[in-house]
């Protein structure tokens, strides 16, 4: 159901993670190689585990998507334990833990810089994500 919504609210599978033994091997890797979706910008995105149907987390960037998701102070760093632990980082391993390799995509929404921050806040109230701490 989550998955028909996302694709609703102009949604598109960018990004997939995988991994071999939990924290220390995830990798986040483009949806089919297509390199190229690592240079959008100015997106909100969605973590979407398509093994529980559940929407993780919503956020945004008006970075590349390669900044944000796999340089060094990026998700796929902070999810191997390459930055400093959090409570919040257990939260997110804590449910990694109840889905699989693979089933773990990101989604993205192209959006106007101007109005990145309002659009992140209406997608978090229409999606009500698991993980997120921050409520606007």
């Amino acid at each position: 159901m989550n998955h028909n919504k996302l694709a609703t609210l102009g949604f598109r599978a960018a990004l997939t993670m995988h991994w071999v033994d939990g924290p220390g091997t995830f990798r986040i890797t483009p949806v089919n190689g297509d390199e190229e979706i690592l240079k959008n910008r100015s997106v909100v995105y969605a973590w979407y585990d398509r093994l529980n149907d559940v929407v993780m987390n919503v956020g945004l960037t008006s970075q590349s998507l390669k900044a944000r998701f796999l340089y060094k102070a990026g998700y796929e760093h902070w999810l191997n334990g390459s930055l400093a632990d959090s409570p919040i980082r257990q939260r997110w391993l804590g449910h990694i833990a109840t889905s699989r390799s693979g089933s773990i995509e990101i989604h993205v929404r192209s959006c106007d810089s101007a109005v990145l921050d309002q659009e992140e806040a209406r997608l978090m109230n229409v999606l009500n994500p698991k993980l997120n701490v921050r409520r606007h």
